[in-house]
């Protein structure tokens, strides 16, 4: 990096992404632009005190993104901002696109219109893309994708759209095609659910001490969410990435969820057991998921360095620091 002041807008700030990718930029001499929906007076004052400017807006109001963008007119864009709960996909099919796909769409077009001089955009994409089968190799950006949820169709529309733009109008977005994100302020997922659950039981000792879950022999590919968003910069201001093309932001190994569960179990205060819940295992989910990181190690040089144990350890502890 050069020492020469930029701007990084960064979407969905108030995320769980999103607040790590702020805390990763308070290392360099960035100005740091966060955008969410949220009023500026909902902003926890950490997140407040690491940006420059926070506001407030809507991505599928086109209006309001052009005003954005024109206001703004970043060097580059990290684009977080959208509905990321799978589950949530099934019962709001719509809105999840309107906000993934529509949202994308907006804030492309008016960076097309009124900011020339951004130089990259890239936007979190989701393994949910990928065509899941029982017993896949390590996925490859080069592999079929065909989802099976609306959650993975809205963020493979959001995928196809940056690549339109790409190609149609010479935008400089790429897409970074995320595994499963955990550590510290996780909340959603298997991952997220564990760790409330683990805490729930250390501050309550009269609640019994048993954790229902799903499936715990399906494997995913774990990744911590601030190896993630080291990706995501290094996508942003590296030469090679190309304008449409997809990366792997992956850890490129699979670990079940009786592993995360083992981990839990040694760190955690108050000991517990586990009781399956049917309600908690998909039909027809896939036994592993994978990725490969080979093509975002060949073009940035990113190499994970957070295992899974410290994953776990720092998102427990950040949890129980959570009022």
């Amino acid at each position: 990096m050069d020492s020469e002041q930029k701007v990084i807008l960064v979407t969905g700030v108030t995320g769980f992404v999103g607040q790590q990718m702020v805390q990763h930029l308070t290392q360099f001499s960035y100005e740091v632009v966060g955008v969410a929906r949220a009023a500026a007076a909902r902003l926890p004052a950490a997140l407040k005190r690491n940006l420059t400017e926070y506001i407030s807006c809507d991505f599928t109001n086109q209006a309001a993104v052009d005003a954005l963008i024109r206001e703004i007119r970043p060097t580059y864009v990290l684009h977080l901002a959208g509905q990321a709960n799978a589950a949530k996909a099934w019962q709001a099919p719509l809105v999840t696109c309107e906000s993934n796909a529509a949202g994308t769409l907006n804030l492309l077009e008016a960076i097309r219109k009124y900011s020339s001089a951004t130089k990259r955009i890239v936007s979190v994409g989701s393994s949910h893309e990928y065509t899941l089968v029982s017993s896949p190799p390590a996925l490859v950006e080069t592999m079929p994708t065909v989802p099976a949820s609306p959650y993975g169709w809205s963020k493979l529309l959001q995928t196809t759209i940056c690549q339109m733009y790409a190609k149609s109008f010479a935008l400089p977005v790429i897409v970074a095609r995320t595994f499963n994100l955990i550590g510290p302020g996780a909340r959603q997922g298997v991952f997220g659910q564990l760790i409330n659950d683990v805490v729930k039981l250390e501050k309550n000792h009269a609640l019994k001490n048993e954790i229902q879950i799903g499936n715990t022999q399906i494997e995913r590919d774990f990744l911590d969410v601030r190896d993630a968003v080291r990706a995501f910069l290094l996508l942003a201001i590296s030469e090679q990435p190309a304008s449409g093309q997809v990366y792997n932001v992956c850890s490129g190994q699979s670990q079940s969820i009786q592993t995360l569960l083992d981990c839990l179990q040694q760190a955690s205060k108050r000991s517990f057991h586990t009781a399956v819940n049917e309600v908690f295992i998909r039909p027809n989910e896939p036994q592993t998921i994978v990725g490969d990181p080979g093509q975002l190690q060949q073009a940035t040089g990113w190499q994970r360095q957070i295992n899974l144990t410290s994953s776990v350890l720092d998102a427990l502890q950040f949890a129980r620091c959570l009022k």
